[in-house]
């Protein structure tokens, strides 16, 4: 599994302290203009702007995990996915998501894939 994860300092460290099996390859980006590379789900804690974000992100067709409940409201993209409570959700052992779309199968094999439990709504 391929995970791209766009961030800096806190929201990086968080991600990094975060158990991953063996055979995830997580690549860490600042920018989305350095990310361009496909993925099996991308994870976006970047302070760019939001139209910008939505976007470059509605062009891809897999998950796309982000904190920003604003970006969140915003976005129309199926594949918008809320990380509620980030990043003090991420020691849980299970997180809360939202779920913009109908890709719950995609959100569950990502989550699978990482070994992590969810909960949504």
């Amino acid at each position: 599994m391929h995970i791209v994860v766009i961030a800096n300092g806190e929201d990086q460290k968080a991600f990094q302290d975060k158990e991953l099996p063996t055979g995830v390859v997580v690549q860490f980006f600042a920018t989305m203009e350095e990310a361009k590379t496909d993925a099996d789900a991308y994870f976006y804690f970047g302070t760019e702007d939001e139209g910008i974000v939505i976007e470059q992100f509605q062009k891809i067709k897999v998950p796309l995990f982000i904190k920003d409940s604003g970006l969140y409201q915003k976005a129309l993209a199926e594949n918008f996915v809320l990380l509620k409570g980030w990043p003090e959700s991420f020691a849980n052992d299970s997180l809360e998501v939202e779920i913009s779309g109908n890709n719950i199968s995609q959100v569950n094999e990502v989550f699978s894939g990482l070994g992590w439990q969810f909960n949504h709504k």
